[in-house]
């Protein structure tokens, strides 16, 4: 079978082209074309089984060759690959007859999924009939899934008139447009699930709140929250939607808690009736839902409950500097009294949005100080916490994990800083060794090496240097060849009466009594000790 690939971006083609070499051998004959011209024309001579094309190309784009082939009466099957996933390319694709649509990156198992699917079409549909069959079994898979786009792109800020938005609903063959919108928050009973077992419950409320909308009722289910929102088409009889939206609510919040296995928080947004005002809808139950921060969680919250309150969070501003301070120190105990205390302040106000934002700007800038990361999935953690009791232990608990890596990080290159200056000590013992030039050698401030040095090795930094040198005079003391006047050079010590007393001090014995304990006088070279009176 023969295979065009038509894409501006090299690397897409190779990525395409050893995706067919390792999964599709049936393709013997794999072309590519870099534009949309030598693409026409490559299929033309070609007449290839199946074309992958990009939309966005130099000459004629995707679009524009799709058409050309039909007109051409040529058969060939069409995936379209495109980082554009605008309504009107997805909506052209589909009537020029295109076999799928798919969003870049594409996953490689999508892909494989796909073409696979369109070569068992290939190889089973024999006539005109089963191509047209193909055709409208096409487009029935595709239209909800537009539909559904489509909503999706209302209620996030679409800014198309009514006018327009009832145009495109009616080309996707939607009957009734939405009139309110429910934002609803699922909370699972039980501890320790695993994120396989929230999802397989969020997945059985779903198919329940299913059955118990409408036929033209729509349910937007996001991935990866236990979130999801529902726009309720109102009843044209009823006097009062906003009540209606409050019911439909109630019903959903009821069913979930018969269960028992969850909870369910809902916010409702105000009735509308035009199209373009189910985005403030949408924006109103948001807000509402999000107030389950303070006011509790499994009850419906209309937007009118919440609407025109005046709420403000305090911030204790002068705490933060301190607390950032602290956090780059390692300081662990007082990151723990500062945040309890700022995360305290924060939760006594009766925002949840301020709230919410307070804690994450905290968050990011303990970060950014401690240079620790939130983690990838940072963002899910936090929208798993709808208590402000919960959310803000959650926060404080980040805030010191990131100070207790500080300190650990900063106790390893005190380690290692200390390790590599002891080594320096025990290597150069002999040289003028002061805690100002040690420190300027390693790029540290006397102070700060002082203070360290003493908690990593238990002695201050004279003391260290002084039992090096006493124990190196002891291994010298042992060789009578050496003069013990010599010794003293040796060690560091021009004065060869102080490096006497030096070492009494630490042996408890001068360096001639320590000789004469440790190796026979009668070997010994150079002047005695009695003439420098030791």
């Amino acid at each position: 079978m023969k295979v065009v690939i038509a894409d501006d971006e090299s690397i897409e083609r190779m990525f395409i082209r050893k995706l067919l070499e390792r999964h599709f051998p049936v393709f013997d004959q794999v072309e590519e074309a870099e534009n949309g011209l030598e693409a026409l024309d490559l299929i033309r001579g070609l007449k290839p089984h199946l074309c992958l094309i990009d939309i966005r190309m130099p000459g004629l784009d995707g679009l524009k060759v799709i058409e050309e082939i039909r007109e051409a009466g040529l058969a060939a099957r069409v995936i379209i690959i495109s980082a554009h996933d605008e309504f009107q390319y997805a909506q052209k694709a589909v009537q020029l007859g295109a076999a799928a649509y798919l969003l870049k990156p594409v996953e490689s198992d999508l892909m494989i999924r796909v073409i696979s699917e369109v070569l068992a079409e290939i190889e089973h549909e024999q006539n005109e009939t089963a191509g047209q069959k193909r055709l409208k079994e096409l487009l029935e898979n595709t239209i909800p899934v537009l539909r559904l786009n489509f909503f999706s792109e209302i209620i996030h800020g679409s800014k198309e008139t009514s006018e327009v938005l009832l145009e495109r609903a009616r080309a996707l063959g939607i009957e009734r447009f939405p009139g309110g919108v429910l934002c609803a928050g699922l909370e699972i009973a039980g501890s320790g699930r695993t994120e396989a077992s929230n999802q397989r419950i969020l997945g059985e409320v779903y198919h329940l709140v299913q059955g118990l909308l409408g036929p033209h009722d729509v349910l937007l289910a996001p991935s990866g929250g236990l979130e999801f929102v529902v726009l309720v088409c109102i009843d044209p009889l009823e006097k009062d939607p906003d009540l209606q939206l409050f019911r439909i609510a109630e019903n959903l919040r009821v069913m979930t808690e018969k269960t028992g296995w969850a909870c369910l928080t809902v916010g409702v947004g105000r009735a509308c009736s035009e199209p373009a005002e189910l985005y403030r809808s949408y924006c109103q139950a948001r807000k509402a839902i999000n107030h389950r921060l303070t006011l509790g969680s499994n009850q419906v919250i209309p937007y009118s409950r919440i609407a025109g309150l005046k709420l403000e969070n305090s911030y204790p501003a002068h705490l933060e500097k301190e607390l950032l301070a602290r956090i780059e120190l390692g300081d662990v105990s007082k990151v723990k009294e500062l945040t309890g205390t700022i995360a305290g302040e924060v939760a006594l106000g009766g925002d949840p949005e301020q709230m919410r934002n307070r804690l994450i700007e905290l968050l990011v800038l303990a970060s950014r100080t401690s240079q620790i990361p939130l983690g990838a999935r940072w963002w899910q953690a936090l929208e798993r916490h709808h208590t402000k009791e919960l959310l803000v232990s959650w926060a404080c608990q980040k805030i010191v994990a990131m100070a207790e890596a500080v300190a650990g990080r900063k106790e390893r290159q005190n380690n290692r800083i200390i390790n590599q200056i002891q080594q320096y000590l025990n290597d150069f013992y002999y040289q003028e060794l002061s805690l100002e030039a040690v420190a300027h050698k390693f790029f540290l401030s006397p102070s700060y090496l002082s203070r360290i040095f003493k908690n990593e090795t238990g002695r201050n930094f004279i003391e260290y240097v002084t039992m090096v040198r006493m124990r190196k005079a002891e291994q010298f003391l042992s060789r009578p060849e050496d003069s013990i006047a010599g010794i003293a050079e040796k060690v560091g010590y021009h004065d060869v009466k102080y490096f006497a007393r030096v070492f009494k001090k630490h042996k408890g014995v001068t360096p001639g009594e320590y000789r004469r304990l440790t190796c026979s006088p009668a070997g010994a070279a150079g002047r005695t000790d009695d003439e420098y009176g030791l």
